[in-house]
């Protein structure tokens, strides 16, 4: 997944080469080269073949024998050796790859993955109050199902709506100062590519990104502009000390490759600018649609939140009385003078309450987990309180219903 998701850099890397060298070995030891010097997981891969180069291997050999387990690259690596390093039909920005082909096919599974979980959900907790009801189980085994039930809702949960996919422009697993800090990034990128397109200085060209960008972002900048303006250190220490000031991995990665663009050749770096932002913001187009999947969602999920509580208070609130009549229905000389029994008593009622609490909250903070709910707390008081109520009122009911049958 790692190598997958930086794939397009390392095309746009080599797109880059191409249009500079124009023999195949130079293209190749340069590609090499340049793989090697970054921080991608496959890098430790072309530094090993660099050292057999030196030992006199032959470079274009050593990359077709190489082995990688993304057959995604190892597909873009067989297509570099069979076109003698020519970019013709390798660099296709608006083409999905195989990682963003994941991510596609996650984002139409989603709707269904949540509605398992809402169906888990439901079906755990007011199945176990209908077993107690119906005497298949006993509530003691409440200590041992509603464990189970959690360590299933949450496997569910992180299983199904984690998309373990890594892509460029795919923020959601970041966190919130370093989603803003890439956000300012693109940016700060797209006005330097448009300074750089009408041919302007590098120099002026981050100068002028660098004014455009929010005060916040601007800090981690002031420092190496201001010595750059002054020519006290030159673009590539300047990009050095920015990349040490950005927190975001995201944005390290790109700009180290944006600060190889600009050493190697200023003239197209633009075009790759431009061809990089189209890809992130490709992949933030595949986020949208994720977040607007989940938020149809919400209202389904605020239906059952509301709705467990309800059903659950009403079942756990009617057992006394339930279980009297079935012991009325069976011996109707039977009278008892309060509502508790041989068969449940004042123990089994406050068991039961706390485990259907503890089920309700369980499945409560997850169906606000997986719609984004930011006040997963006060939303799980109140459906929490929610349950207390209904259990209250209709426990009262049910003992009044008992009182009255036997007092007449």
């Amino acid at each position: 997944m790692n190598i997958n998701a930086y794939l397009k850099l390392i095309i746009l890397d080599f797109s880059l080469i191409n249009s500079l060298f124009t023999s195949i070995s130079d293209k190749c030891i340069n590609f090499i080269e340049s793989i090697s010097n970054y921080n991608y997981p496959i890098s430790n891969y072309f530094k090993s073949i660099i050292r057999k180069i030196q030992f006199g291997k032959n470079p274009e050999n050593e990359l077709e024998n190489l082995n990688i387990i993304s057959k995604n690259f190892q597909s873009f690596i067989n297509d570099l050796v069979s076109n003698n390093f020519e970019d013709t039909n390798l660099v296709k920005i608006n083409e999905y790859s195989y990682s963003e082909d994941l991510f596609e096919t996650f984002i139409r599974s989603i709707e269904s993955k949540l509605s398992i979980i809402f169906f888990i959900g439901l079906f755990f907790p007011i199945g176990s109050c209908f077993l107690i009801i119906l005497q298949e189980i006993k509530s003691f085994s409440l200590i041992f199902i509603i464990p189970l039930y959690f360590i299933i809702i949450r496997y569910l949960s992180s299983k199904f709506l984690n998309e373990d996919i890594k892509l460029l422009g795919i923020l959601s697993s970041e966190s919130k100062n370093n989603r803003r800090e890439f956000n300012d990034f693109l940016l700060f990128l797209k006005n330097f590519a448009i300074m750089l397109s009408r041919k302007t200085s590098p120099e002026l060209a981050l100068y002028y990104a660098y004014k455009k960008t929010p005060k916040s972002f601007q800090k981690k900048l002031e420092h190496p502009i201001s010595l750059l303006i002054k020519n006290s250190i030159s673009i590539k220490e300047m990009l050095d000390s920015f990349i040490f000031n950005l927190k975001s991995p995201r944005c390290k990665l790109i700009l180290n490759v944006i600060k190889k663009m600009i050493h190697e050749d200023t003239y197209h770096t633009a075009n790759k600018i431009w061809d990089l932002l189209e890809i992130i913001s490709m992949h933030q187009k595949l986020e949208k649609r994720k977040r607007i999947i989940i938020k149809g969602e919400k209202f389904k999920s605020l239906i059952f939140i509301f709705l467990l509580p309800f059903i659950l208070g009403v079942i756990s609130g009617v057992f006394p009385s339930f279980f009297y009549y079935i012991d009325l229905l069976y011996n109707p000389e039977f009278t008892i003078t309060i509502p508790f029994y041989d068969n449940f008593n004042s123990f089994d009622l406050i068991f039961l309450f706390g485990s259907f609490l503890l089920s309700n909250t369980i499945s409560i903070y997850y169906f606000s987990k997986i719609i984004n709910i930011e006040f997963k707390k006060i939303i799980v008081f109140t459906s929490n309180l929610f349950f207390v109520l209904i259990f209250i009122i209709i426990l009262s009911i049910s003992f009044n219903s008992v009182y009255l049958l036997n007092f007449n």
